[in-house]
């Protein structure tokens, strides 16, 4: 299921890891961008049936700033897993393809894997 943005400190209690997708909606953005954030949302959703917070840092500033401050990138599409309120950065679209087309995918994500 796809979650919309929620407070980085609003998670208090031990939860499943979450995928975080960071992306934009900004109207002139790259189509190449939102072709990729498409892709993400539906392999991490759909195929892959995980929860995923969807968080557009065009309208999420501070979420966007924590974000890439994390992942020392200035870019979208991002992923990250978030445990317990803590961000992991994970890569971007090419990083996710490439875990797909290897068959290493589930070595990363297992821990969001419904249970």
């Amino acid at each position: 299921s796809i979650r919309q943005p929620v407070s980085m400190a609003s998670e208090s209690a031990p939860s499943k890891p979450v995928v975080v997708v960071l992306f934009s909606s900004y109207g002139s953005g790259s189509v190449l961008a939102r072709k990729r954030t498409s892709w993400l949302l539906d392999l991490f959703a759909h195929q892959k049936k995980l929860d995923v917070l969807e968080i557009d840092g065009t309208k999420h500033v501070e979420d966007r700033k924590h974000l890439w401050g994390v992942s020392g990138a200035k870019s979208y599409p991002q992923v990250f897993i978030r445990t317990s309120g803590v961000d992991k950065y994970v890569g971007g679209y090419e990083d996710v393809h490439s875990m797909v087309e290897t068959d290493t995918f589930w070595d990363t994500f297992k821990g969001c894997a419904e249970e």
